[in-house]
């Protein structure tokens, strides 16, 4: 089971779109450009939203993450 997850930087608008193929709730991000960020400035900076959750299917879940990064 997985979800997608928008990053967004309060300080510029910028958002980072991911997926995570789990259910931790701890997970925060892999992606190289948003820990950057989070490491210079604290993971604060971001507002993060679940945009889909409960996706099974790996196929599905990175067709989604996909769509939402095109969107």
């Amino acid at each position: 089971m997985g979800y997608i997850y928008m990053l967004i930087d309060k300080r510029n608008g910028k958002k980072y779109v991911g997926k995570h193929n789990g259910n931790k709730t701890e997970y925060w991000s892999s992606g190289i450009v948003p820990n950057r960020i989070a490491k210079k400035h604290g993971r604060n900076i971001f507002d993060r939203i679940i945009l889909e959750d409960n996706i099974e299917d790996l196929n599905k879940l990175n067709e989604r993450e996909k769509f939402y990064i095109l969107e």
